[in-house]
C-alpha cells in the first residue's frame, strides 16, 4: 500500500520468484522507462544459453548526456580499479538474473547504490557476469545539489565495498 522504494520492490519480486516454480529469470528495469522493455530479451538470452547468471546492460556513452556520463565514468573507474574488473557500465538500471543467482544474493540495498551493490554481491558469490549493449533515453534533469549528493553517496559505497573486497572483509 505504501511505496517503500526500489530496494523493497526488488526484495518483493525476488521473494515471489524464489517461491514460483515456473519462474526462471528476473528482469529489472528502472520505472522511469529510460530503458526499452522490448530489449529485455537481449539480457535474457545469455541466461537461457547458460553463459551467465547475471546480465546487465551497458550504455553507449556517446549518446549519454555529459551530466550522466561524467559521474558514471568516475563510478565505473573506481569500481573497476577496486574490484579488479573491466565493466563497461556499473550503474545501468537494466539487468537480468537467473533464479539460482537470486537465491545466492542476500543483500539488497535501496537508493542509487542498488546496481553497484548487486555487482558486489555477484562478484562475491562468483556469479558469471555478462554485459550487453542497451538503448537509453534520458527525460528529466536532476538539480545539481541532489545530483552531487547522490553521486558522492554512490562513490563512497563503491570505495568502502571495494576496500572490503580487496581486504576480503565480507559479512
Amino acid at each position: 500500500e505504501k511505496n517503500k522504494g526500489k530496494g523493497e520492490a526488488i526484495k518483493t519480486g525476488f521473494n515471489f520468484l524464489k517461491n514460483n516454480p515456473e519462474a526462471k529469470y528476473a528482469v529489472l528495469i528502472d520505472a522511469d522507462l529510460a530503458y526499452l522493455p522490448e530489449e529485455a530479451k537481449k539480457l535474457i538470452k545469455p541466461l537461457e544459453e547458460g553463459k551467465a547468471d547475471f546480465v546487465t546492460g551497458y550504455r553507449n556513452w556517446k549518446k549519454v548526456p555529459l551530466r550522466h556520463s561524467f559521474g558514471n565514468f568516475i563510478w565505473r573507474t573506481f569500481f573497476n580499479l577496486l574490484f579488479g574488473t573491466n565493466f563497461k557500465d556499473t550503474n545501468c538500471g537494466f539487468m537480468a538474473l537467473t533464479k539460482n543467482a537470486i537465491r545466492k544474493i542476500k543483500k539488497i540495498h535501496g537508493g542509487y547504490i542498488i546496481e553497484n551493490a548487486l555487482f558486489v554481491e555477484a562478484l562475491e558469490k562468483n556469479l558469471r557476469i555478462k554485459q550487453v549493449p542497451v538503448s537509453v533515453v534520458y527525460k528529466e534533469k536532476r538539480d545539481i545539489p541532489s545530483g552531487l549528493r547522490m553521486g558522492l553517496g554512490v562513490l563512497i559505497f563503491i570505495v568502502v565495498e571495494g576496500i572490503k573486497y580487496r581486504l576480503e572483509i565480507r559479512s
